[in-house]
């Protein structure tokens, strides 16, 4: 009897202590989270985009109009795409008052450039019970300034006579 007895506390106890360890279980759904970091900032220029037509010039420099509108989109790394998600992009409209120059003999159009703000980041994907790290991802977000557009020249060859007058022909 005494057996028995032992045996179904045995069989009791070990049923409470597995019940409590599934239950506990069961109380966290994602073990883990991302924390996020910036870890560098800093601006740079985008490349020149045409907003006008080519013109290729002879003896004397012509002054371009900016006739089409240019568009810069915010840009994410692919490895940590999946925690940002993409801005809007910002675009520079026609501006028909804005005139660049192209010097003589050269091949060129009026251009916008936009400074971009870049940032640097760290995603440490971590374990919330442990504390220890399991992953580590780093990526860039690069976004437009808005307001901070410039009108340039950009040229294909610049003060090359020879190769503008056949051009012109």
């Amino acid at each position: 009897m005494k057996k028995i007895f032992l045996i179904i506390i045995f069989c009791l106890t070990f049923n409470l202590v597995f019940f409590e360890k599934n239950n506990e279980a069961n109380a966290f759904v994602n073990d883990f989270r991302d924390e996020k970091k910036i870890t560098k900032t800093y601006y740079k220029w985008s490349s020149a985009k045409c907003a006008g037509p080519y013109v290729i010039t002879g003896k004397k420099p012509k002054k371009v109009n900016m006739s089409r509108s240019t568009s810069f989109a915010e840009t994410i790394s692919a490895n940590i795409k999946k925690f940002f998600t993409v801005g809007s992009t910002y675009t520079v409209g026609k501006d028909y008052s804005t005139y660049v120059t192209v010097n003589k003999y050269s091949k060129g159009c009026g251009a916008t450039k936009v400074k971009y703000k870049y940032q640097k980041y760290k995603i440490s994907t971590v374990d919330i019970i442990t504390k220890k790290v399991i992953s580590v991802r780093y990526g860039t977000v690069s976004k437009p300034v808005k307001n901070s557009e410039t009108f340039i020249t950009k040229y294909i060859y610049k003060n090359n006579k020879k190769r503008a007058l056949k051009d012109l022909k």
